[in-house]
């Protein structure tokens, strides 16, 4: 994706609006010389709930019913949906993204995925997240 870039001298820069005007204002006076700024709309990474609830039912369920440890099952998961293979002087090479850099849509895409998966290959249901009772533990 492309965004655009500016430069700007950082003694005079000034933007208005910000979440945290006072936290800025601090941190510009750092600022000195010739600085870029690049505009794009903030992305969010998968949330706290996102995460408990991949770790705490899907990868704990799959885990069960496969008998890997949850640490293997999250690796296999990775490498079935989150895998791509690259050509480095011609020799293939195969890699899974982290799921720490899936923004919060991405992240939901990848947890339907599994689920619709574990219902084909083990006939798993596995639970919305409103359907599971969190101890708080």
């Amino acid at each position: 994706m492309l965004f655009p870039k500016f430069l700007a001298q950082a003694e005079r820069l000034r933007i208005y609006g910000l979440q945290d005007q006072q936290k800025w204002e601090e941190y510009q006076k750092t600022l000195h010389g010739t600085v870029e700024i690049i505009v794009k709309h903030p992305q969010s990474l998968r949330t706290l709930q996102q995460n408990r609830y991949y770790w705490g039912v899907i990868v704990e369920l799959i885990s069960q019913h496969t008998g890997y440890a949850k640490e293997e099952t999250h690796e296999i998961l990775k490498a079935k949906f989150l895998s791509r293979e690259v050509i480095v002087k011609e020799e293939r090479i195969r890699y899974a993204r982290s799921t720490t850099t899936l923004t919060t849509k991405q992240f939901n895409e990848y947890i339907e995925e599994i689920k619709e998966w574990a219902f084909n290959t083990f006939n798993l249901i596995i639970p919305e997240p409103e359907d599971v009772y969190d101890s708080g533990i």
